[in-house]
C-alpha cells in the first residue's frame, strides 16, 4: 500500500509563488519543491528570489526559478507571465502569497492605503 502522501505529489506539475522570497511564501515555496513541483519564485526584489531559489535547488532537488515582479503594477503582471511560462513552461499552481504591511492605528491606516492599494496585490 502507498503511503497517503504519495497520492499527494506533484512531480511534473509547476507552482508560481508570489512573496516567495520571504517568510511564509518561502515556506509554501520549498514545501510545493518538496512535494515534486517546479517553482517559480515571485519578489520585487531579485537577489531575494535569487537567494530563496538557490536554497530551494539545494534543500529540494526541484527546478526553481527567480523572477523579480512587483504583482501591483500591471506591466510586471504580464511580463512575469511571460517570463514564467518561457523559463518553466505552463503554470498548474498558483499561490499569491504577495502583501503589504503597513503599520499604525487602525483609523490612520485606513485612510492612509486604502481598500484598492489591499485589493491590488
Amino acid at each position: 500500500m502507498k503511503n497517503v502522501l504519495d497520492m499527494f505529489r506533484l512531480n511534473g506539475r509547476r507552482a508560481l509563488v508570489t512573496g516567495g522570497a520571504k517568510g511564509l511564501g518561502q515556506v509554501i515555496a520549498t514545501a510545493l519543491a518538496e512535494a515534486g513541483a517546479d517553482v517559480i519564485i515571485v519578489s520585487r526584489t531579485l537577489s531575494d528570489c535569487e537567494a530563496a531559489a538557490t536554497a530551494i535547488r539545494k534543500t529540494t532537488g526541484r527546478n526553481a526559478y527567480p523572477i523579480a515582479a512587483d504583482v501591483s503594477r500591471a506591466p510586471d503582471v504580464g511580463r512575469l507571465f511571460r517570463e514564467s511560462t518561457s523559463a518553466a513552461g505552463p503554470i498548474d499552481i498558483l499561490v499569491n502569497s504577495a502583501g503589504i504591511n503597513i503599520r499604525g492605528p487602525p483609523p490612520r491606516l485606513a485612510r492612509r492605503i486604502g481598500m484598492p492599494s489591499s485589493i491590488s496585490i
